[in-house]
């Protein structure tokens, strides 16, 4: 019995363990990857491959002789509604072949295809459909050229890179798919630690670069599908807070937004060019610096593993993903808030002048930046007063003068009387305290309750807070600063907009997710001497790092129709006013800027006009009232998914309305007066 336990315990066993275990892992995975393709889906970058949505404009009785093929297998046609000049023709799959079949009276009948794939829009009026290519056997083809991404095989796959990124986060959002290969990883990880001393295999190379991978990681994973285009405030961005033409002043003009990331926006733009993928590159820099003040952060005020975990949980946060594929300034803030949380605990620990200095930039450039890196500043300014002795409290205020000195000629200007004044500006609901427990459980799911419960028995309890806190003070600082920063937030947040305005939107709360994450990363850390109850706590803390990484609902919800991509309406009435012979036509955009228009240049729309409707504006009646002053024949719009009915009942008394079909919940509507 001795003798096994040695044979067990011994060198060679271990490392025959610790590799098998990594084959099985690395095997498990990679079925893992082949079975479920095409059932892995992530928040807001949702899967490898779009939806494929074919709409034709053909007569009801002829619809029955014209069928739609993808990969030989013969779709179903629908209607979006009665009398919709267009037949729907959709699946969710990857599609490798697409083409149709009709003999040659049904093709003359039809006027036009539309086919989306998700940021590529195609139109092909009749002409265009007789001169496809046609098989001896009556297949007509559609061009090798309609596909989402060059270098794929399959028409609607976005492409390798995207690839990557949905498989990778799969392990973290998809987790129930690999339940046998973690339970491999997890053994060896286990094998590996607790035997160092007599592994073979070395990973002092891994090691010492671990932050470089999970930075280059977190890159990669922002840059895919980064092309996708711009929504109504990245346009905004674009075109009018930081359009490259426009004056400098126009940074400051903005009454919802501070001009610092305009500013940044407009150099970079001037530098490198504004498309889509150029802008967005910029935010993405910006989220991946921000991993890195992760990892910085943690590791000089704790140590090196806990930042590790922490730039992990934040590269692969799909929030953080998806703010650093927005041109907007909330990858800024995020960065920011980190930035100025590094030099808050310098002043702690050390209280050099430097670091004072460093601070009041931070806190000047915060200022500037959006409306809650004001409440974040002083989140950090009641945490550092609870702390300072009276001599670092006096510099520390002075730090702060800086940030309320920048933000003042901005305020006075333009934000107190066009933005916080003005509550026809940015329109915000009043929320119950309940939608803000939903925006906790949204960022934080159920751990925060954990987190809670963490605090109380660690700080509550005398002997539990000797044994870990007593003998390091700068993990409870760093925790109880964590946990304190996304309670603040929620909290003023809500009490500012019961007794001033409302300001509270979900996206709004971005600058709190590396705190709650940098918070659950050191649960595994803490020095707890009962191993039992180490092995709870971070058993639990584990199933809530699980739990967190779940689809979540209701987040930032960019298929509403007033943030949908324009781009895709612009195209659709380029193409498609040409089939009614100089007739007077116009496009109905919900409360955009004429420059959203000039962006895209490619499409010549001169003689097309633009009419606006607002907030005040969405009832059918009001918007009819729009399109018959207009003197337009032809009228292209956005309909939202849940209310067109609605409008296609009040807008089919007096005109003729078409719908097609997008891969968001808003259909494209073309309007044709009687």
């Amino acid at each position: 019995m001795k003798a096994d336990m040695e044979f067990i315990r011994g060198k060679k066993f271990l490392n025959f363990l610790f590799i098998a275990c990594i084959v099985f892992a690395f095997l498990s995975f990679i079925r893992v990857f082949h079975i479920h393709d095409k059932d892995f889906y992530i928040p807001i970058i949702e899967k490898t491959y779009v939806p494929l949505y074919v709409n034709v404009e053909i007569p009801k009785e002829k619809a029955e002789e014209f069928h739609i093929y993808m990969d030989n297998k013969k779709i179903k046609s629908g209607l979006l509604f009665k009398n919709n000049s267009y037949v729907l023709y959709g699946e969710n799959f990857p599609v490798k072949k697409l083409y149709f079949t009709a003999d040659d009276t049904v093709l003359k009948e039809v006027k036009s295809i539309v086919v989306n794939l998700g940021k590529n829009f195609y139109y092909y009026d009749n002409k265009k459909l007789l001169s496809f290519e046609k098989t001896s056997d009556g297949k007509y083809l559609f061009p090798y050229n309609m596909r989402y991404s060059k270098n794929t095989e399959f028409i609607n796959k976005k492409g390798e890179l995207s690839n990557f990124s949905v498989k990778f986060l799969s392990v973290f959002y998809n987790t129930k798919f690999y339940v046998i290969p973690l339970i491999f990883l997890f053994l060896a990880v286990l094998i590996y630690q607790t035997n160092k001393d007599k592994m073979m295999l070395k990973f002092t190379l891994f090691e010492n670069s671990a932050i470089l991978w999970i930075v280059i990681i977190a890159i990669l994973l922002r840059l895919a599908d980064i092309n996708v285009p711009f929504w109504g405030d990245e346009l905004y961005t674009a075109t009018v807070a930081s359009g490259v033409d426009l004056p400098f002043i126009n940074t400051f003009k903005d009454p919802g937004n501070p001009p610092l990331f305009f500013i940044l926006a407009k150099i970079w733009m001037i530098i490198f060019g504004n498309t889509e993928a150029v802008c967005k590159t910029l935010c993405v820099l910006i989220s991946a610096s921000s991993v890195f003040a992760a990892y910085i952060f943690v590791k000089r005020n704790f140590n090196k593993n806990a930042g590790l975990l922490a730039a992990l949980l934040l590269a692969v946060n799909f929030y953080s993903i998806n703010t650093a594929q927005e041109f907007r300034c909330y990858s800024l803030c995020i960065l920011l808030s980190l930035l100025s949380a590094y030099f808050l605990f310098e002043i702690i620990k050390d209280g050099k002048n430097k670091d004072f200095i460093f601070y009041a930039v931070v806190a000047a450039l915060m200022a500037n930046c959006h409306y809650f890196q004001i409440l974040f500043l002083i989140n950090n300014f009641i945490y550092a007063m609870a702390l300072f002795d009276n001599k670092k409290r006096i510099k520390f205020l002075y730090a702060n003068i800086p940030a309320a000195l920048f933000f003042l000629p901005y305020f006075l200007m333009t934000g107190l009387n066009q933005g916080l004044l003005d509550e026809k500006f940015n329109a915000i609901p009043m929320y119950g305290i309940d939608v803000v427990f939903y925006f906790i459980r949204l960022y934080a799911t159920d751990a925060l309750l954990f987190l809670f419960f963490i605090i109380c028995c660690l700080y509550g309890l005398n002997k539990i807070k000797k044994n870990i806190f007593d003998e390091n003070k700068s993990l409870f600082i760093l925790f109880i600063y964590s946990l304190y920063s996304v309670i603040y937030l929620f909290i003023t947040a809500y009490l500012f907009s019961r007794f001033v305005r409302p300001i509270i939107k979900s996206i709004y709360f971005m600058e709190i997710i590396p705190f709650f994450l940098i918070a659950l990363s050191l649960v595994f850390f803490m020095p707890f001497k009962n191993k039992v109850l180490k092995c709870l706590i971070c058993t639990y803390a584990l199933l809530m790092c699980v739990f967190y990484h779940q689809p979540k609902v209701g987040y930032a919800d960019k298929n509403d129709l007033s943030v949908i991509r324009v781009e895709e309406l612009i195209k659709y009435a380029y193409y498609d006013v040409h089939k009614f012979n100089g007739k007077k036509a116009a496009i109905l955009i919900f409360d955009f800027p004429k420059q959203y228009v000039g962006y895209y240049k490619d499409y010549d729309i001169k003689n097309i006009n633009v009419l606006f409707y607002t907030l005040g504006m969405q009832m059918p009646e009001a918007i009819c009232e729009t399109i018959e002053s207009s003197g337009s024949n032809t009228i292209y719009t956005m309909l939202h998914k849940q209310s067109y009915l609605y409008y296609v009942e009040y807008y089919s008394k007096a005109h003729n309305v078409s719908l097609i079909k997008t891969d968001k919940e808003v259909y494209l509507a073309r309007i044709i007066k009687k």
